[in-house]
């Protein structure tokens, strides 16, 4: 075996491990339609805490719609022509508090992750709000966001415990006569791989050298 097909073999082994999500709301059921200017909170067991809360504010002369369509499961967003909307989905159970839910659950690399089904492109923006149980609280802002799976790591939250979640929110900053249809908001990390002692790597590279001087016999013979 060639030191280069070693190395590959060690990077392998060495690799983060599998993928995980904590899902924030899947929006497959308790479906909502709240006109603006309103606010409607449900209890739905795909949401974390329990509950979903909506509330949306609009300016113009027409009107605005923020709405969980089932089935299908996605947030729709929606203002009418010369009419401007806010609308926000609020996950804090009924007011209570999430309680400090850990968000990271020992895994690495983790981030909010979802997918936005149609936008109005560079007329809308998301922003994401993250509150712990000490009250610290950040936000970050997805302007210009396209069709497609939307990530922000936690480490763009200064100074939040994603250890110790009490609420979060998504608000949808919208222009004139702005749609948006969005899926699943969730959270994903990988699973964090232990780095083998020095005596522990020295005897795995012992290994698949001995195995790749086996097979070189066993072809020569």
């Amino acid at each position: 075996m060639t030191k280069l097909k070693l190395s590959l073999a060690l990077s392998t082994l060495l690799a983060a491990g599998s993928a995980h999500a904590l899902v924030i709301d899947d929006f497959d059921g308790s479906p909502q339609s709240v006109a603006a200017p309103g606010s409607d909170t449900v209890a739905y067991a795909g949401a974390i805490g329990g509950f979903r809360m909506i509330d949306i504010s609009s300016a113009g002369v027409l009107g605005a719609t923020a709405a969980v369509l089932t089935p299908g499961g996605f947030y729709s967003h929606s203002a009418d022509a010369l009419t401007s909307a806010i609308s926000t989905v609020t996950w804090d159970a009924n007011g209570a508090g999430l309680g400090g839910i850990d968000f990271v659950e020992g895994l690495v690399n983790n981030v909010f992750q979802f997918e936005i089904l149609s936008i109005d492109q560079g007329n809308i923006d998301l922003i994401l709000s993250v509150t712990d149980t000490s009250a610290n609280s950040d936000s970050f802002t997805f302007s210009n966001a396209g069709v497609g799976t939307q990530t922000v790591a936690f480490s763009n939250f200064a100074g939040v415990d994603f250890t110790m979640v009490d609420f979060l929110s998504l608000e949808v900053s919208g222009g004139q006569a702005s749609d948006l249809t969005l899926d699943m908001l969730a959270t994903s990390g990988d699973t964090p791989v232990d780095v083998p002692e020095p005596a522990s790597l020295a005897l795995l590279g012992a290994g698949l050298l001995a195995f790749g001087y086996t097979r070189r016999r066993a072809k020569s013979s």
